[in-house]
């Protein structure tokens, strides 16, 4: 177990308790690019594949694919789950597909990306219908939707044969009203890049996050509350109360990659990324981003980059799963 140490970076009218501990690390020398949880099973798609962990069990298991990058991922049941793959036995690349549990992959494309060989940086399904599946790539702009499970793909925004240039680098849809859907990365001229649709994919308008400013949008979390609200991740954190046309800064100490809310009480909300000391850290929010704690691992791996990151009851406890460049860490809340 691994001490730490909080600070608080602004006022609070109601401080969070995040007494805890950090856990010894698992998937040691690998990188973790997504981590996904279905009921009482963790997913994390790596740098070498694709694995998964019941609550009862203390190990990760790889999942049957060939090895390979999967850079994203999306559970669609138990048994059916879609990956985006870099093989490594080559320069080949795919979206696979299994529908028994990871026992077997085919080959899924379906015309994702047209005669472009690009396969998905991210991908999101919607929560009541997963079938519903919204995709991005990079280094193109596309925001691309399948209504059936990735049996057919369609891209929303300009055509595949003539993308957009830029990084692709996420795409959320709103757990409140699936109706919205976000889109962030970078442009071009490496500035921040967000759109958003109000009709599930049809329409999309572009936002203006920070003007003349290069950064790149790595996530989005949308308040449980109000899809007013939301706040994004770039060289720090920025807020938005009125749907994105306006953004004010909420911290700045971090460089923030990854956004989650807590299981365990949704109106807390947590950051990670990679501060100035590349230290093992979050920061914890219990105003949807107007203060914040951090919580530092002290003596813990330097040189961190945090990609993602999630909140899960296990044990009657809340456990914060850690997806860094230097395998996967833990923190367990004592209450």
């Amino acid at each position: 177990m691994g001490l730490f140490s909080c600070s608080t970076d602004s006022q609070s009218t109601k401080q969070l308790n995040v007494e805890g501990s950090f856990g010894e690390p698992s998937l040691p020398e690998q990188e973790i690019f997504e981590i996904k949880a279905n009921d009482e099973t963790l997913y994390a798609g790596t740098d070498n594949n694709l694995y998964l962990k019941s609550e009862k069990e203390s190990a990760w298991q790889p999942l049957g694919l060939p090895a390979g990058k999967v850079r994203t991922f999306v559970v669609l049941s138990e048994q059916e789950l879609l990956a985006s793959v870099n093989f490594n036995n080559g320069d080949s690349s795919t979206i696979a597909r299994t529908n028994d549990g990871g026992k077997s992959w085919n080959p899924f494309r379906n015309g994702y990306g047209g005669n472009l060989q690009v396969i998905p940086f991210s991908m999101d399904a919607e929560k009541k219908n997963p079938a519903v599946l919204f995709a991005r790539s990079s280094p193109f702009m596309y925001v691309a939707r399948s209504i059936n499970g990735g049996a057919n793909w369609e891209n929303l925004i300009g055509t595949w044969n003539n993308p957009n240039l830029g990084a692709g680098i996420f795409v959320k849809i709103d757990s409140n009203n699936p109706q919205n859907v976000w889109a962030g990365g970078a442009n071009a001229f490496f500035q921040p890049s967000l759109f958003k649709s109000e009709n599930g994919g049809d329409d999309w308008k572009g936002l203006t996050v920070l003007k003349n400013t290069e950064a790149t949008i790595h996530d989005l979390l949308i308040n449980p509350n109000s899809s007013d609200q939301a706040i994004i991740g770039l060289g720090g954190i920025l807020k938005t109360t009125d749907n994105g046309e306006s953004w004010e800064a909420a911290f700045n100490e971090a460089a923030i990659y990854t956004l989650t809310h807590s299981a365990r009480d949704p109106e807390v909300v947590y950051g990670s990324g990679v501060n100035a000391l590349r230290q093992l850290f979050f920061i914890a929010s219990n105003d949807f981003g107007d203060s914040w704690q951090t919580v530092e691992f002290e003596g813990g791996p330097t040189q961190i980059q945090v990609n993602d990151m999630i909140s899960v009851m296990q044990n009657g406890k809340e456990v914060l799963y850690f997806g860094t460049n230097k395998g996967l860490y833990s923190f367990t809340f004592e209450n």
